[in-house]
């Protein structure tokens, strides 16, 4: 049976698993060690670590070094070109990309003259703001009740230059395409030949250009007209455009009212932006540091938002904010993927987006004096130009939540120097200028230093982090059974080697704040000398004051004074509170260590805050980067090694194996060959369990294995005495991923000792001469943890050695191998008369005690726990009545006595594993009871006492029920037909239980049944309060018989059939008797009625009747009945 389970087994394990090629696989030697590569997870494999054993030995020793290695990821996205924003899947508003960045879609200017010059400027000449007076109010604008104007009246002779009314300026950097300056004139001026009237605009280079002048003929509006020019050659990209309206030179003679100007309008000819800009990026699910190069001028707004890519709400911490470089790590990976919101309004000068980076990102162009962003060493800085200098350059520290473990540089730059950076603190090193540089291990800070004795300038560095992708479920697999020999996380508590980055309860926590304390956080942490801890704390609902977080770690605690929190804030701990952490844990007993021996713990946390309120807590991570030995001389290693070594490729007198190094990540791992040892082995011929089962529980059975080995290949042809006198002795071992325990077994005595998760309570060993066969009853105990896979083995406890084991393997294909979760399957109320009430018929009898039964599997099995493995508490309207750990056949029982005079009853149960393991609920754990005091009561019902019944049609009988507030759902008819045993019968149920009565059917099959045969029966009938319904029979009164058969008349017999007495006549107030037999073919029950008439002879009315139910009455009062 085992073959075809483990040809599934393979299938399944082979199909779920990413195996590296094999060509690369390298048998190391002692002192030697290579770095494998898994390329893609989850259950990534690479085999490329191999040991020679020599053959027929096994390893008696093997020392392994396991050191992580880094795993870079280019997660940073990049904004820079058009493309990049113009995004299908970005949102665009009034946004312009026709120049370099992001920028503000340029808009109309008008200037309508309403209520002042609107910064226009007068240089003389007449120039003045409101209307010609000789024109009057009407004549003298073209619409609302200003305009500007030279003169009231006639321009006067010999003006000696052009005075000009101009504009202020227009930031026109981002129009492209076609313009039109538009205007509404009345201009009245002699031929230019005399006297002169211009329009100018200021190009780029900042020369005026007319693009209008007075024609030679003299000029004379008799009202506004509203004139265009085409101006597109003059703003295109123009930051410091201006337009100017001109009057004079004048000659001697002729005068006319010179301009009046009103409604001035610049616009484009297609589109025409409003002023505002919204631009929102594609969704995204990068962390880490987020940097916008971005210039704003001091008359424009900027900000930028984070929303939810699935709701479009904004993220608390994020909304408007205006800063150009965040860490995102802060926003819990949980929410998905967001989308980054960039807002910008401005009446005059647009922002510019140059670039955004998300995911790892900075960027510094210069924009303003460096040393406003911590920079120093530079001479010399231009807008335009960037910082300059002729000494070294040096950056600011930048912090990453998120370990990086490389860097791409790009340095736009001039002059002479060499780029170097620091990183966590470290020494200067060169790194390239534009290109790639991985670090030896990861890293969270990092500054920059441009090293020079000359002069350079500097325009822009950017900087891309590669965030470290740390290894994930590290683990080494040998022989790809499932079953892990080493793991280096500590799945049962959410502990992940090197890297953490969850709290106890998740990757956010919202905490309750008071002056006085605050909640408690368990906070998980490996133990080592850490590189970091920092997360982040907010108040995204209202700011909290006086901020201080205390963290205490075995014996010491620290106080963090964080100030007011509003936004989220990032909290590093410095070397010396991680080396205080790392002191209070040293000695301690650990919660939780791997079966790598990797050791793991908890730091308190406490939070406090002048005000009260709620701290939001986010982006934990803690980190160090050291790596193991395995310095196995007697485990789970060199048995799942020398169970395989059979089967491994032999060649020149050794066996190759291979060391599976198992991911749920991308990564690399350098394993390195410390020790080796091997010596000769005893050969395993079988193992075999004789109540075969996939998977293992801590139940009630008891487990038989037997195992053989041969010492023949070592030359031993009598394995009891050199066993014996070698003083050798079995040894039973179970490996799981989680856990491995094993007993020695002492052969003289039989007696094996205590082994932590198991009992052994039978051994044996059986000789034949080079062969022996071990026997062992083995016990599961609670204190394992569930294994999605186990191996079982046996081997032989050498002088020096563990021989190669002989193995079984549970958890096949989609089984379990070690279950210890179990399942609340149902749990019910028995009354005291032995009814089992459902947990949802909520009801219950406020005078009678009770017991609550609970029932417990194994999950998705059918075997049951054992007593001491659970405590079970009840809990009546808040209080615990009842307590118990004792389990017999699955079920727990807990009694309870009710309040007599409560409006209800309110149960639950809690149940606690003693050894962690999972419960799953299966019912409800709570239900609210009401009183009900009443029982059922039999109304009708369709068969008689004594009855009989047809063979030729079905039996159905309908019992008609009443009871309140509602109708029973227990009913069972208990049956004796006379041709076979005893049987119970559900009756069918009415549809509707909340009204008054209902009837209630019972359907039995009555084929086998023959004439004569009879059936008895009696009901069993409750409501949910546990009420049995009375006057429904037992087994010695039956409430019905019936005889089945064809119907026929019934008989009156001769034999006996007269009075009993020898006289003639009826004398008053004496007693008489009269015997009348009486025959039917189904029995007397069948018979309904008789009729005696005692004066049948006469006219007389002396009768005699009877009926089952009244028995005998008289017509008459003269016949006195006493007895019938």
């Amino acid at each position: 049976m085992d073959r075809p389970r483990l040809a599934i087994f393979l299938v399944v394990m082979f199909s779920a698993m990413s195996f590296a090629p094999m060509a690369n696989a390298t048998v190391v030697a002692v002192g030697q060690s290579i770095d494998v590569v898994i390329g893609s997870g989850p259950n990534g494999i690479s085999r490329d670590f191999e040991l020679e054993i020599p053959d027929s030995e096994v390893l008696t020793n093997l020392n392994l070094t396991i050191d992580p290695v880094i795993w870079p990821s280019d997660d940073v996205l990049t904004f820079e070109s058009k493309t990049d924003f113009e995004d299908a899947q970005a949102i665009m508003d009034g946004v312009d990309l026709n120049q370099s960045g992001l920028r503000i879609l340029p808009m109309g200017y008008e200037w309508d003259f309403e209520g002042s010059s609107q910064s226009w400027t007068f240089g003389g000449g007449g120039w003045a703001h409101g209307y010609d007076s000789t024109l009057g109010s009407t004549n003298g604008v073209h619409s609302g009740t200003s305009a500007i104007y030279t003169y009231n009246g006639n321009y006067p002779n010999y003006m000696g230059t052009t005075y000009y009314a101009t504009s202020p300026i227009v930031d026109c950097t981002s129009c492209q395409g076609s313009w039109d300056l538009k205007y509404w004139k009345r201009l009245g001026v002699e031929s230019a030949s005399y006297d002169h009237a211009y329009v100018a605009v200021k190009s780029s280079s900042g020369s005026w250009t007319n693009v209008y002048s007075s024609p030679y003929g003299s000029t004379n509006d008799g009202s506004f007209t509203q004139q265009t020019h085409d101006i597109s050659n003059y703003i295109s990209g123009n930051s410091q455009f201006q337009i100017r309206f001109g009057l004079g030179r004048t000659d001697g003679s002729v005068t006319y009212t010179g301009w009046n100007v009103d409604d001035v309008l610049l616009e484009p000819r297609g589109n025409t932006g409003t002023g505002t800009a919204n631009w929102t990026s594609p969704a995204f699910t990068q962390r880490g540091l987020m940097a916008i190069d971005a210039e704003v001028p001091s008359s424009a707004l900027f900000k930028w938002s984070i929303l939810d890519a699935d709701t479009g709400t904004f993220v608390p911490g994020f909304q408007d904010r205006s800063d150009l470089s965040v860490d995102l790590s802060a926003i819990p990976k949980s929410l998905g993927q967001l989308r980054l919101d960039i807002n910008m309004e401005t009446t005059s000068y647009s922002p510019i987006v140059h670039s955004i980076k998300i995911g790892g990102g900075i960027i510094e162009a210069f924009h303003e004096d460096p040393t406003a962003h911590g920079w120093m060493g530079h001479s010399g800085f231009s807008s335009t130009s960037g910082a300059s200098g002729t000494s070294d350059f040096q950056s600011p520290e930048w912090v990453s939540s998120t370990p990086f473990s490389r860097i791409d540089t790009s340095l736009s730059y001039t002059g002479t120097g060499d780029l170097q950076a620091s990183f966590d603190d470290g020494q200067y090193i060169a790194i390239p200028e534009n290109g790639l540089y991985s670090l030896s291990k990861p890293a969270t800070k990092i500054a920059i230093k441009f090293v020079s004795t000359q002069s350079w300038t500097i325009d822009q560095l950017s900087l891309d982090l590669h965030k470290n992708i740390y290894p994930k479920n590290t683990r080494l697999d040998i022989g790809v059974d499932g079953t892990n020999e080493l793991m280096f996380d500590y799945p049962l508590s959410n502990q992940t080697w090197l890297y953490q980055s969850q709290f106890t309860n998740g990757e956010s926590m919202n905490l309750s704040t008071s002056s006085q304390s605050g909640d408690i956080l368990l906070i998980p942490v490996q133990h080592g000398q850490l590189d970091g801890f920092n997360f982040f704390v907010s108040a995204p609902f209202a700011r909290l004051d006086n901020v201080s977080v205390t963290l205490s770690s075995g014996t010491s605690s620290f106080q963090l004074d964080l100030g007011m929190v509003s936004e989220p804030q990032l909290v590093r701990l410095n070397a010396e509170q991680l080396e205080t952490i790392f002191s209070a844990q040293a000695g301690n007993s650990f919660p939780a260590t791997s079966s790598a021996n990797q050791k793991y713990t908890e730091v308190s946390m406490e939070v406090t805050s002048s005000n009260g309120g709620d701290i939001y807590l986010t982006g934990y991570s803690s980190y160090l980067w050291q790596g193991t030995s395995t310095g196995d001389s007697d485990g789970a290693i060199l048995r799942s090694i020398n169970s395989e070594l059979p089967d491994a490729p032999l060649s020149n007198g050794t066996r190759t194996i291979s060391i599976p190094m198992v991911l749920d990540s991308a990564g690399r791992i350098s394993i390195g060959l410390v020790d080796l040892s091997s010596i000769g082995s005893p050969e395993p011929i079988s193992m075999t369990m004789s109540n075969q089962t996939d998977t293992l529980v801590a139940g009630l059975d008891w487990y038989e294995f037997t195992s053989t080995f041969d010492l023949g290949p070592m030359g031993i042809s009598d394995a009891r005495s050199h066993i014996l006198s070698e003083g050798w002795s079995s040894r039973f071992d179970i490996d799981g991923s989680l856990v491995s325990t094993g007993a020695n077994c002492q052969l003289t005595i039989g007696t094996c000792n205590e082994a932590l998760g198991m009992t052994i309570s039978n051994h044996s060993a059986t000789f034949n001469g080079s062969e022996v066969e071990f026997f062992y009853s083995v016990q599961i105990d609670s204190s394992l943890a569930s294994e999605q896979s186990l191996k079982v083995s046996s081997s032989i406890q050498m002088s020096n050695a563990v021989s190669q084991p002989a193995t079984m393997n549970f958890g096949l294909g989609f089984d379990m191998g070690l279950e210890q979760d179990v399942e609340v399957v149902d749990w019910n109320i028995i009354s005291a008369s032995g009814i089992k009430t459902p947990w949802d018929a909520l009801y219950y009898d406020p005078n009678i005690p009770g017991m609550v039964d609970v029932e417990l599997k194994f999950k998705n099995l059918d075997d049951v726990p054992r007593s001491g493995a659970f405590t079970f508490n009840l809990i009546l309207d808040g209080v615990v009545v009842s307590t118990t750990d004792v389990i017999n056949n699955g079920i727990a029982s807990l009694n309870y006595t009710p309040f007599p005079t409560a409006p209800s009853m309110v149960l639950e149960l809690q149940i606690t594993s003693v050894y962690g393991g999972n419960i799953i609920w299966k019912v409800a754990k709570n239900g609210t009871f009401l009183p009900d005091d009443k029982g059922p009561l039999l109304l009708s019902s369709s068969v008689n006492f004594l009855d009989h019944r047809p063979l030729d049609q079905p039996l159905d009988i309908v019992f008609n029920i009443g009871d309140r507030p509602v109708l029973p759902q227990h009913a069972v008819a208990h049956l004796y037909p006379s041709w076979s045993q005893p049987i119970q019968v559900d009756l069918v149920l009415p549809d509707d239980f909340n009204t008054y009565q209902g009837d209630y059917l019972l359907l039995f099959d009555i084929s086998q049944a023959s004439i004569g045969d009879t059936l008895s029966g009696w009901l069993e009938v409750a409501d949910p309060a546990g009420h049995l319904m009375p006057d429904a029979g037992s087994s010695n009164d039956p409430l019905f018989t019936i005889k089945f058969g064809p119907d026929g008349a019934p008989e009156v017999l001769a034999d006996g059939l007269g009075w009993q007495h020898s006289g003639t006549w009826l004398h008053p107030d004496q007693e008489y008797s009269l015997l009348i037999p009486l025959k039917d073919v189904n029995g007397y029950g069948d018979i309904s009625a008789v009729e005696i008439d005692l004066a049948a002879d006469s006219t007389e009315n002396l009768l005699i009747d009877w009926d089952p139910i009244d028995g005998c009455t008289s017509s008459d009062s003269t016949l006195i009945l006493r007895l019938c």
